[in-house]
């Protein structure tokens, strides 16, 4: 089970995400940026070029897809792109990923 192409952020809307009320949340070698959309949900990740190699850098997106796509009906709708910025062991990636969720309040109130 993973993201399908429709949940996918197009280039146009990530211009759209730092044009507008750019809210962004910082954690560690993670930035999260994000625009509240109601009733929709799109993901892009960005991995910085000093980040390991290709194949390491391809590693660290799918590891985040995959938290994404398994958390999709906790996370709140709207546009979110992540730009990764250091390189960390995989189970550090979810967590951060979680952590941002949580400190941005993006996770849904169960």
């Amino acid at each position: 089970m993973g993201l399908r192409r429709e949940n996918i952020l197009p280039s146009s809307s990530i211009t759209t995400i730092f044009r507008s009320t750019r809210k962004k949340i910082d954690g560690s070698g993670i930035v999260l940026y994000y625009l509240e959309v109601p009733e929709e949900f799109k993901t892009s990740i960005m991995v910085y070029k000093k980040v390991g190699n290709a194949v390491r850098r391809n590693r660290i997106k799918r590891v985040i897809k995959t938290f994404l796509a398994e958390n999709i009906k906790e996370v709140k709708s709207g546009y979110y792109f992540l730009v990764v910025k250091e390189d960390k062991p995989d189970a550090d990636l979810k967590s951060l990923t979680l952590h941002l969720m949580l400190k941005g309040r993006l996770i849904k109130d169960v």
